[in-house]
């Protein structure tokens, strides 16, 4: 095509090359701008557009350089072969293998999948179905359609990288591009900050953050922002050293012209046209480029400051440190060095002025705060993230799998589940393995090593300055990804792919060994051909699994919209249909079979609630109706059944006609949603509850082992086996899964307590409390403080002195003691002792405010009015941040003019 055009008019006139790359160009800059405002490209529609974007790119490209040539030097990086061999790796951990293979690379992975093949309430069910049970895939990964959808964020970066290291040749280009991100980051950070000073609890001022977290700018968590805030700062840096890099050089070939000139017409001596050069660089140093895209990277780095991501600072210094080393080479760049130097301290500066240095304080303090790293759990969970690395060194767990692989090694709980583990390196190693980690620290070294390259003397100026951009950009993300998942977020991974690719395309002049790190020369051309063609196919699939994703995301955000009831014929048929529909096209989505068997959970409800309002008076109230029909009480009833004899009642209720077609439709979901993942605890739950219906009942008890194999201490799949062990008449399971799930965690004691308060005598009720006295009283303290918890109150007293009593001589210090004493008094209802034990204990520990607060609680309660606000004066003396304190204080000083109250205050 380009050879029948080239010569002709057209040619010239339509400018067909040019306009492809200039669609690539804008393609790219527009993804950098546009993604980090959209949440960071974290939604899957933002994800769909992004990927239909470059996929647009990638074909332009691939014509434009299939057909039409030009006479710019062709790279194609070797780091594009190391990406796409990453690429490769996730497909084979995806990849359906033989057992015995899977054994031999995985043997973990393959006994989870022989678990799944061997379920005896699978078998029993497919039998009941008269259908043959589905044959299981033996795969490296855990989870193939999260490796899926890991490799589709892979391959944005793949493209992001290779139509930048191909269109990004000229100097003009590398410097829009860096321009365009420093602008950008700019606004991000002075977007952040303002929102961070008026924050009202919602990004952007309204949108509320249903799953909780840290925001900042545009990001949901303020460690992402300060990570592509970093990025944008390397490029800011960036024109500033070019612009510093252009005067040296301007200056310098004016000065030797006159040089010249003033040895023929003898003007000056030697040491006169030195200083000549050097006020002429001094000139250079302050013009309005400098000062703006300084003052710009001013901001930048105060956004890092201001958004108390400790990983964004600790990566920023040590960008800075590195980059300003690297600068020293480079007479002209001193100027560039002090003044990153300046732009920090400036920054942080900026930061303290807003009123953020005890915040930023506060932050730095819990690295060395045993009691903060405990509360975040991110050590814990670097722990528990290294045993299972262990397991998994060969061949890895499969890419996006670290949220469910780390939890059947977590020691004890933390306050949240993981989906990242906060550490790149260590997820790629749980993750990928050995290769996968290989191929990444690779990647880092080819990246550092052209960047760092391109910061010689000899190189031109937007050499030097995407140099600086690119080595800024690469020791930023390295230190960060110790401490953070930037690489996971699209708008990061993006932006820190187009200057990799930015600075790979700027090394043309690199010599020696070096030289080998890029593909140069005849078959540049075809092979840049093959690798957009890869990528172009990768990337179509990418688009595909956003597109899936995206509406499967419609789909369950219509149930979260409807306003109709719950329980709705029409609603639900068409939930089933759609979901139905993006099952056929992601048969081994684990998440999608869930919804599709809680839809069918649902119409199983909706029959069985109909067929109750015939069989009851119409008085009835619907909403006792609807828990009736709940599914999950077929668990309790089926056992029930057993326990009193009525076998005919259980034949029964399985040959109805909604037991035999929609809750079988839900329990044949829920068992493929298990054969796609083998960890989700929620799907073990759900057919532990539902497939007691079809199988003998004591055959529930797989599927809660596999479901407490999967999560050995979290609190919530404790509570729940515990509660369908209880149904079973499994007292003692039970007695030591919720034994098990206070230990870990006081959250469900309510409901646990108020059971066994009714059906365990002293001995077994005992047992189900955690150990710990300091537990027992705050589960005590935290949910039972109301007068209609008194007898629970008075059986946690007394397991509490049976605690104290067993405790050996100095286990506990004489202040914990004597505190631990004062509650279980005031447990028990002698307060006389309570008041004596605590006035003990504030001697004991005299700047404890909690202790002065509760004694104080006690002494309201006994209308003890003077004393209680000597203790509370105290309190907000000590803790003067304290609201709970000062408003207490406040209600005794209203009370203390009142007639005597009740005793419990």
């Amino acid at each position: 095509m380009a050879f029948l055009l080239r010569g002709s008019p057209w040619y010239d006139t339509l400018m067909i090359p040019r306009i492809l790359d200039l669609t690539v160009v804008l393609a790219l800059i527009s993804l950098v701008v546009i993604a980090p405002w959209l949440l960071g490209g974290v939604e899957p529609p933002v994800q769909s557009g992004l990927s239909l974007i470059l996929l647009i790119a990638t074909l332009a490209s691939i014509v434009h350089h299939a057909f039409f040539r030009d006479d710019r030097p062709l790279h194609v990086p070797l780091l594009t072969l190391v990406l796409l061999a990453g690429m490769g790796w996730g497909l084979f951990q995806m990849n359906e293998l033989r057992a015995e293979t899977c054994r031999q690379l995985s043997p973990l992975a393959a006994e989870f999948w022989s678990r799944v093949a061997g379920c005896p309430t699978e078998q029993a069910y497919y039998e009941l179905r008269g259908r043959a049970a589905p044959e299981v895939a033996y795969t490296v990964s855990l989870y193939p359609s999260a490796t899926r959808y890991d490799l589709s964020l892979m391959a944005l970066g793949v493209m992001a990288f290779v139509l930048a290291s191909l269109h990004l040749n000229t100097a003009s280009k590398r410097l829009v591009i860096c321009i365009s991100v420093a602008i950008n980051g700019a606004a991000l950070a002075v977007f952040g900050i303002v929102q961070q000073l008026t924050y009202n609890g919602k990004l952007f001022w309204y949108i509320t953050l249903t799953q909780g977290g840290h925001p900042f700018a545009s990001f949901v968590n303020r460690n992402n922002g300060a990570g592509y805030l970093n990025l944008c700062l390397g490029a800011a840096l960036g024109v500033v050293a070019w612009n510093l890099m252009r005067h040296r050089w301007l200056v310098s070939r004016q000065a030797v012209r006159r040089l010249r000139l003033g040895d023929t017409n003898g003007v000056g001596n030697q040491s006169e046209r030195a200083g000549e050069i050097s006020s002429g660089m001094g000139a250079g140093v302050w013009d309005s480029t400098t000062i703006v895209f300084s003052v710009l990277a001013f901001l930048i780095s105060a956004g890092v400051f201001c958004s108390l991501s400790r990983g964004g600072v600790l990566s920023l210094i040590a960008a800075a440190l590195v980059t300003m080393w690297l600068l020293r080479h480079l007479a002209s760049m001193r100027w560039a060095a002090a003044g990153m130097l300046l732009v920090t301290v400036m920054g942080l500066a900026l930061a303290v002025w807003l009123g953020q240095a005890a915040l930023l304080k506060e932050r730095f303090t819990t690295v060395t705060d045993p009691g903060g790293t405990a509360r975040e759990g991110r050590l814990q969970n670097w722990q528990d993230g290294w045993t299972a690395a262990q397991h998994f060194l060969t061949t890895g767990s499969g890419l996006g799998t670290y949220r469910y692989v780390y939890r059947l090694y977590e020691e004890r709980p933390t306050s949240g589940w993981f989906y990242h583990a906060e550490n790149q390196y260590l997820e790629t190693l749980v993750d990928a393995g050995i290769p996968g980690l290989t191929l990444l620290l690779i990647s880092i070294a080819m990246f550092a090593i052209v960047s760092t390259g391109l910061l010689r003397p000899h190189q031109g100026p937007v050499v030097v300055g995407i140099g600086t951009a690119g080595t800024w950009a690469c020791v930023s993300q390295s230190v960060h990804a110790a401490f953070d998942f930037g690489m996971y977020i699209p708008s990061n991974m993006l932006l820190m792919a187009l200057l990799a690719g930015a600075t790979f395309a700027a090394d043309e002049q690199t010599v020696g060994w070096r030289s080998y790190i890029s593909t140069m020369g005849r078959f540049a051309r075809p092979l840049a051909v093959i690798v957009l063609l890869t990528s172009g196919i990768m990337g179509g699939l990418a688009c595909r699994e956003f597109y899936q994703l995206t509406q499967l995301e419609g789909i369950l955000q219509a149930d979260r919209d409807s306003k109709g009831p719950r329980l709705d014929d029409s609603h639900i048929k068409s939930q089933v249909h759609r979901l139905n529909t993006l099952a056929e096209l992601r048969p081994n989505d684990a998440e999608l079979q869930f919804r599709l068997g809680e839809q069918w959970a649902k119409a199983y409800q909706m029959a069985a609630f109909k067929q109750l309002r015939r069989e009851l008076p119409s008085e009835a109230d619907p909403d006792r109706i609807k828990e009736l029909a709940a599914p999950n009480r077929l668990h309790g009833l089926i056992y029930q059944f057993k326990r009193d004899g009525d076998l005919a009642d259980i034949a029964e209720l399985r040959q109805q006609h909604a037991v035999r077609v929609e809750l079988a439709n839900a329990i044949h979901h829920y068992f493929l949603s298990r054969r796609a993942c083998p960890l989700r605890v929620k799907t073990h739950l759900a057919l532990a509850e539902l497939s007691v219906v079809y199988t003998e009942p004591a055959a529930d008890e797989y599927h809660i082992t596999d479901a407490l194999l999967a999560t050995p201490h979290d609190p919530r799949t404790l509570f729940r086996a515990g509660t369908l062990h209880l149904q079973a008449g499994r007292l003692e399971e039970t007695q030591r899964c919720w034994h098990a799930s206070l230990e870990a965690s006081i959250e469900f004691a309510p409901a646990i307590l108020r059971v066994a308060n009714r059906l365990f005598p002293d001995d077994s009720f005992a047992e189900v409390l955690p150990q710990s006295p300091f537990d027992i009283l705050r589960i005590a303290r935290t949910h039972f403080s109301a007068n209609d918890d008194e007898p629970i109150r008075q059986r946690l007293a007394a397991v509490l002195a049976l605690r104290l009593d067993g405790l050996a001589e100095g286990e506990l210090s004489r202040p914990d003691f004597v505190y631990l004493q004062a509650h279980r008094w005031w447990l028990a209802g002698n307060d006389d002792e309570a008041l004596v034990a605590f006035s003990e204990a504030v001697e004991l520990s005299p700047q404890q405010p909690l202790i002065r607060y509760e004694f104080a609680r006690l002494l309201a309660s006994r209308q003890m009015w003077e004393e209680a606000r000597r203790q509370l004066v105290q309190c907000t003396a000590l803790a003067p941040r304290k609201k709970a304190y000062r408003r207490f204080l406040q209600e005794v000083d209203a009370k203390s003019s009142q007639p005597p109250q009740n005793k419990d205050f």
